[in-house]
């Protein structure tokens, strides 16, 4: 039977040999889960109002439980999959412009000449901790501008369509019928808020397991590349993302168009007929015709118009998941 002096002995002992391991492990958890909070605020589904807050950060802590016992697997991936010849050593030309960098610093961390590449024991670096407040905040932004710039890039697509309702709306006439819209924080048309929650259904049924569930793998994907605390915005994910809120504006105004087009021919002929015929009342005439016209169109285009979506929305995710894993600058 053992003393009680000897069980504190053992007692201490177990603290000093558990403790740093476990604080480590903390760490690591608070920086996973401050990149996937980044969904929190503009992605889809996660950043929506509807959903309540408590809600959203329970998610968002179950997955971060869930990815950071898996860091290690995520990062021996990521060696494999740069690892381009198969050899078991990584060197700088196998690597992305974007992670050169990062792989220069692990290589003079390793005392390795520039021509003998990594291992993967000496890729994978543990995270550390930021020493002070001002290295903390920097790299929290780092690590919520990964979630911040995978939401905005798919949320810009799903506002091209809100556009495009309000361009309508605005041409046939419901333009003061307007709702708020508690996703985007903003009033849009009635239009515009069902080709929203349209892009959103779409979304939802992406490739049978759903737009949401991909944003969640892409994010676990970062971490085969960018350990915790070390993301950052590379100049190709920001272009990515210019081109994205380019490509919305230009899906709303084509979706649009032919509206457009068809609200104008029924301004001519409407002026013609006031013209021609002063007794008719053109304002009643011109409003209901309108009106019956756009619904017509809608309901004539709506099918191609999510399946539109459907072939543009996994696109996008597929190239966010090229410039956030795999940067090329």
């Amino acid at each position: 039977m053992l003393q009680p002096p000897a069980i504190d002995r053992l007692q201490n002992l177990a603290w000093q040999l558990l403790l740093p391991g476990a604080v480590e492990q903390f760490h690591t958890f608070i920086l996973v889960l401050l990149r996937l909070s980044g969904l929190l605020f503009l992605g889809p589904i996660f950043g929506q109002s509807t959903i309540p807050p408590n809600v959203r950060i329970l998610i968002i802590m179950m997955l971060a439980m869930i990815i950071t016992p898996t860091l290690n697997s995520q990062a021996r991936r990521g060696f494999e999959r740069l690892d381009e010849n198969g050899d078991g050593r990584l060197v700088r030309e196998e690597v992305p412009p974007g992670l050169e960098p990062r792989f220069d610093t692990l290589q003079q961390a390793a005392h390795l000449s520039p021509d003998i590449g990594l291992a993967p024991e000496e890729y994978h670096v543990r995270p550390v901790w930021p020493t002070s407040w001002f290295e903390l905040a920097w790299v929290a932004a780092g690590e919520i501008s990964f979630g911040l710039m995978l939401g905005l890039g798919v949320t810009a697509i799903l506002s091209g369509l809100q556009i495009a309702g309000q361009l309508i709306d605005q041409q046939s006439g419901f333009g003061l019928g307007e709702v708020f819209n508690p996703d985007l924080q903003t009033s849009g048309s009635i239009t515009g808020q069902m080709l929203y929650m349209l892009g959103t259904a779409v979304f939802l049924m992406l490739d049978s397991v759903g737009g949401h569930l991909q944003m969640v793998r892409i994010m676990v994907e970062t971490f085969q590349t960018f350990p915790p605390g070390t993301a950052f915005v590379s100049h190709s994910s920001i272009d990515l993302l210019r081109e994205l809120v380019r490509q919305s504006l230009v899906i709303g105004v084509r979706i649009a168009a032919p509206v457009m087009v068809l609200m104008s021919l029924i301004d001519l002929t409407v002026g013609f007929l006031s013209h021609t015929v002063p007794q008719i009342n053109v304002q009643t005439v011109g409003f209901a015709l309108r009106a019956m016209l756009s619904f017509l169109f809608l309901a004539a285009t709506l099918g191609g118009l999510g399946e539109s979506v459907w072939d543009f929305l996994p696109e996008t995710l597929d190239h966010f998941g090229e410039v956030l894993v795999l940067p090329e600058s």
